[in-house]
């Protein structure tokens, strides 16, 4: 799985199955293939519109001078120190649950449940604020 980081506003479409939230997704390698393969997409990438998130240079080079490659963890979790930067950015709630389910650090977990807990104040918000009634003379 590859982390997409998408700048726009809106919520973006790819094959009627992927569905990219402003901020940060998750995208099968394969659908990322295919994005950067579609024009439309192809000229969101070089905008940088979308952007595929790379770990931080400092945790890479942690990981370096630790004698462990480069890019993931042998467990395919990326640094804790990144996923603490990337979860408030993340607005996808499937994504957060995802992350609950399966990553285990405790640090991570409490951020991507306190995040899962702000996008659901927030839609309970928008929803009293929309059910509220108009005010007729």
């Amino acid at each position: 799985m590859a982390i997409v980081k998408y700048n726009g506003s809106n919520i973006l479409y790819y094959d009627f199955r992927v569905r990219l939230f402003p901020g940060v997704n998750e995208v099968s390698e394969k659908d990322l293939k295919g994005m950067r393969g579609h024009f439309l997409f192809a000229h969101r990438f070089n905008e940088k519109i979308l952007e595929v998130m790379e770990e931080d240079k400092e945790d890479k080079e942690e990981k370096v001078s630790k004698g462990k490659k480069a890019k993931k963890s042998k467990d395919d979790k990326r640094p804790e120190k990144e996923m603490l930067k990337l979860i408030p950015e993340i607005f996808d709630a499937e994504f957060l649950k995802k992350i609950i389910e399966s990553d285990g650090r405790d640090s991570v977990v409490s951020e991507a449940e306190k995040q899962l807990h702000y996008l659901s104040i927030k839609a309970e918000d928008e929803e009293k604020k929309s059910s509220k009634p108009l005010k007729g003379k």
